[in-house]
C-alpha cells in the first residue's frame, strides 16, 4: 500500500504535458502549481499587453481513475477555459490585491481566482476563470477591428463595452465617483510610472531611427524636443476637478476579447483613480497599436482632426462622412472607434471639456514612449498636434523663425537693439514695457537689468521657451510676463505702456496686419511713450536658404515714416546694412535694416 502511494505521488509531481513551446521552464512549473499539477495543460497565446507581460487562456486536461462496483476506470476530465497572467511578483500580487478588494466588491458575477509564486519567489501567476466563450474562440479588440467589415460595426461594439462591461463601475454614483481638484501629476501618477518618464526626447530619435524627426516638428509644429518637454512639465502641475472612482486601469484592445460576450483578460481595477483613464487608455492603444503603420501622417493627423470635430456633435454620427473624410476604411474604423470612447467619456459625465482630455491624452501618450510595441511616431506626432490645440494654435501659425529657433539654443546674441539701448537713455525712469515680438528675449533681458517691468508676447513655442531660459540663467524670475500669443490678434492693455519694442516684428506681416498691429501699438502706448523699432528692408533680398519660413514683406523706410508721422515725432529713422549668422542652418550674411526711435504725441 505505502509502495503504491509513493509510485502515485511520483506520477502527480511529474511535469504536465504542455502542448505550447514558447514557455520557460520557470512558467511551465508556475502554471502547473497553480493548476495542481494536472496531466495536461493545452495552452493558446493571447495578444499580449503592451508592456509585453504574457497572458495565456488555457485549459486543464487531467486523468480520473475511480472505482465503481469494483470495476476500475480511468477517464480525461477537461476543465472550463482558465485566462492566465504570469508576471513580476510585485505587479502580480499588486492586481490581485485590487481584484480582490474593488473588482470583486463592485462588478456582479466577478470569477474566482487564485494566484501562486515561483519556487525563488521571483515570479507569481494568477488564474481566472475565462468568461467568455469556451470554445476559445474570441478575438482580441485588437483583432476584431482589423477583421471588421465596417467602421459602424467598431463604433456599435466600443460602444457596447462601455454600456454593458464597463458599467458596473463606470455608473454615475455617489459612492464610486466624487470630484476633486488635484494636478494632473497626481491624477496620472500610477500610469505615469508605467512608462519611463524621464526619458528624453533625443533618445527617441534613437528608438525610431530618423534623426530629422526634430527638424520635422520644428518646420510642422514648432515644437522641439525641449519645448515638448517643458509643455508636458506644465501640463502636469495643472489642477482641475475630475471625477474620481475605481477604474479598470489598464483597458487597451489586447485586453479586450469579443466572442457573444465582452470578456476583460487583465487586472489592472485600481480605487479612487482618475475615471478618465478607461477612456484615455483606450484610445492610445487604437491610435498607437491598431493603427496601421501604413497610415501616412497626413491621413493620421486628419483622423485626429476629425475625432476632435465630433466632440460636441449629436450622437447621430455621420459614418459615410467619416469614409469620405478619411478615404480609407483602416482608419475609418480607428476613427470610429475613437469617437465611441470620446461619445461615452461625455455621457457618464466622466469629462466634458475637451482640453481637459487632450492634456491627459498628451501625458498618457507620453508615458507610453518606453513600450517595445509603440508606433512611436505616431505617438510623437499625437502629443505635438494636441499641445498646439491646446495651446490654441494650429499648425499653419507656426512662426517665422521656428526653424532657427528650433536648431540652437538661443538664437540671438545677448547684446540688446542698438535703439532699445537709446530709449533706456532717453527713458530714463523706468516703467512698464511691452516687446511685441519678443523672440527669445535679448532686449527684456537688457530692460529688466535696467529695472524695467517686461511684458513679451510671441507667437512663436520655441522662442517664449528660449526667452525664458535666458531669463532664468540671469536670475530674473519677477517682473516679467511671457506669452505664446499672435501679436496681431492679442489684445492689448489701452493706455499703459511707457514704452514698446517691436523689433523684427513688421516684415512677418502683411500691409492689412500691420495697419492693424501699428494701431493697437500705438493705443496701449501712454503720451509721450516711446517705440523702439527695427525691420528687414528692401535694400536686400532674403537670402537663399536663410531657415526662415512663410513670406517675408520687405518694405522701405518711406513706408515706416508715412506710417508713424500722424501719432509720432521721429526722434532717430534711418536703414543700414547687418551681418549674422545662424549656424547651422546658414552662415554669414546680410540684412537691409531700418530702425527708427519715436514718441507718441
Amino acid at each position: 500500500m505505502a509502495k503504491r502511494k509513493f509510485l502515485m505521488s511520483r506520477i502527480k509531481s511529474r511535469m504536465p504535458i504542455f502542448d505550447y513551446f514558447d514557455l520557460s521552464d520557470e512558467e511551465k512549473k508556475i502554471i502547473a502549481k497553480v493548476c495542481s499539477n494536472p496531466h495536461k495543460i493545452k495552452i493558446a497565446p493571447l495578444d499580449k499587453g503592451l508592456s509585453g507581460a504574457k497572458t495565456l487562456l488555457g485549459q486543464i486536461h487531467d486523468r480520473i481513475n475511480d472505482n465503481i462496483s469494483g470495476r476500475r476506470r480511468s477517464y480525461t476530465q477537461i476543465s472550463k477555459l482558465y485566462v492566465f497572467k504570469i508576471g513580476i511578483r510585485h505587479k502580480i500580487e499588486y492586481e490581485y490585491g485590487q481584484m480582490k478588494t474593488i473588482a470583486e466588491r463592485i462588478i456582479q458575477g466577478f470569477p474566482p481566482t487564485d494566484i501562486a509564486y515561483s519556487r525563488d519567489k521571483k515570479l507569481a501567476i494568477i488564474k481566472q476563470e475565462f468568461l467568455g466563450d469556451q470554445d476559445g474562440k474570441s478575438l482580441s479588440l485588437k483583432r476584431f477591428i482589423e477583421e471588421a467589415d465596417n467602421h459602424k460595426i467598431v463604433f456599435e461594439m466600443i460602444d457596447k463595452l462601455y454600456n454593458t462591461e464597463l458599467i458596473n463601475w463606470n455608473v454615475d454614483s455617489a459612492s464610486r465617483k466624487k470630484k476633486t481638484k488635484l494636478t494632473y501629476n497626481d491624477l496620472l501618477k500610477d500610469w505615469m510610472q508605467k512608462g519611463v518618464i524621464e526619458k528624453t526626447m533625443s533618445q527617441l530619435l534613437a528608438d525610431v531611427g530618423d534623426i530629422e524627426l526634430e527638424k520635422l516638428l520644428v518646420k510642422t509644429y514648432g515644437l522641439n524636443f525641449e519645448l515638448i518637454q517643458f509643455l508636458i512639465d506644465e501640463i502636469k502641475e495643472e489642477k482641475f476637478e475630475a471625477a474620481i472612482g475605481p477604474v479598470h486601469g489598464d483597458l487597451h484592445a489586447e485586453n479586450i476579447l469579443i466572442s457573444k460576450k465582452i470578456n476583460l483578460i487583465d487586472f489592472g481595477w485600481t480605487d479612487y483613480r482618475w475615471k478618465a483613464v478607461d477612456f484615455i487608455w483606450l484610445e492610445c492603444s487604437l491610435k498607437y497599436v491598431v493603427c496601421t503603420p501604413s497610415v501616412g501622417i497626413n491621413s493620421y493627423l486628419r483622423a485626429e482632426d476629425i475625432v476632435d470635430s465630433y466632440w460636441n456633435k449629436s450622437e447621430d454620427f455621420n459614418f459615410d462622412e467619416i469614409v469620405s473624410m478619411i478615404q480609407g476604411q483602416s482608419m475609418a474604423k480607428i476613427v470610429a472607434g475613437i469617437i465611441a470612447i470620446r461619445k461615452n467619456i461625455k455621457a457618464l459625465d466622466v469629462l466634458s471639456d475637451l482640453n481637459e482630455y487632450r492634456k491627459g491624452l498628451v501625458l498618457m501618450s507620453y508615458s507610453l514612449l518606453s513600450l517595445p510595441r509603440i508606433n512611436k511616431i505616431y505617438l510623437i506626432h499625437s502629443i505635438c498636434n494636441n499641445l498646439l490645440k491646446i495651446y490654441k494654435h494650429k499648425r499653419k501659425e507656426i512662426g517665422h523663425y521656428d526653424i532657427l529657433y528650433g536648431t540652437k539654443g538661443l538664437l540671438w546674441p545677448d547684446k540688446p537693439g542698438r535703439m532699445v539701448e537709446k530709449a533706456v537713455k532717453i527713458h530714463t525712469d523706468s516703467g512698464v514695457c511691452l516687446d511685441i515680438g519678443c523672440g527669445d528675449g535679448k532686449n527684456i533681458a537688457f530692460l529688466r537689468k535696467n529695472g524695467w517691468t517686461v511684458e513679451g508676447i510671441d507667437n512663436s513655442f520655441l522662442a517664449i521657451q528660449g526667452a525664458r531660459h535666458r531669463l532664468k540663467s540671469l536670475n530674473f524670475v519677477d517682473k516679467i510676463s511671457l506669452m505664446v500669443e499672435d501679436c496681431v490678434s492679442y489684445s492689448l492693455k489701452s493706455n499703459y505702456y511707457d514704452f514698446i519694442v517691436s523689433y523684427g516684428l513688421y516684415h512677418c506681416l502683411d500691409d492689412s496686419q500691420v495697419i492693424i498691429t501699428h494701431k493697437k501699438i500705438t493705443n496701449s502706448l501712454k503720451r509721450g511713450g516711446v517705440v523702439a523699432f527695427a525691420m528687414l528692408n528692401d535694400t536686400m533680398p532674403i537670402p537663399f536658404n536663410h531657415g526662415t519660413s512663410g513670406k517675408m514683406y520687405l518694405r522701405g523706410e518711406q513706408f515706416v515714416k508715412e506710417l508713424i508721422e500722424k501719432d509720432y515725432d521721429i526722434i532717430e529713422l534711418y536703414s543700414g546694412e547687418i551681418e549674422e549668422d545662424h549656424l547651422p542652418v546658414i552662415g554669414k550674411h546680410k540684412h537691409g535694416v531700418t530702425w527708427g526711435l519715436f514718441r507718441k504725441k
